[in-house]
């Protein structure tokens, strides 16, 4: 996974007018405990990784937010945490890859916890899925 991210990592970096970097170098892309990808922050440290959400998780964001959930999971974690904080805008895709990740972590028997501030408590008690995920307040 890690040399995955590094392999692709270097396209954007590459075409960006970053100079290449060399699997494994110090640094390097998949090195980091903290790494951003695509706008999420993912925060690998300690046993529950977090990841951190941007302003938007929508149809363009939400692929990203599956891939990098699928592939801390097949790392073998079973406890993740999402940060929706400081996320303004969460649509019905995003939502239905927060509800597949819980489902799939539940059957694992971990957990996805997921942070969230006041506009996104509204719509997860709209659509009744505060009752199902696991909820916890940004503290806002």
């Amino acid at each position: 996974i890690a040399y995955r991210r590094w392999f692709l990592g270097q396209f954007t970096t590459q075409l960006a007018g970053a100079a290449p970097e060399r699997w494994g170098e110090p640094g390097a892309v998949g090195d980091d405990e903290d790494e951003e990808v695509r706008g999420f922050t993912v925060d690998r440290g300690g046993e529950r990784p977090r990841v951190v959400a941007p302003d938007d998780v929508d149809l363009s964001t939400a692929p990203e937010l599956r891939s990098i959930l699928n592939d801390l999971r097949a790392e073998g974690h079973r406890r993740l945490t999402v940060d929706l904080s400081e996320t303004a805008f969460l649509d019905s895709v995003g939502v239905s890859v927060l509800v597949a990740a819980h489902a799939r972590l539940d059957d694992d028997g971990g957990e996805l916890r997921i942070v969230i501030g006041p506009r996104a408590r509204r719509l997860f008690e709209l659509t009744g899925l505060d009752e199902v995920l696991h909820l916890v307040d940004d503290g806002s």
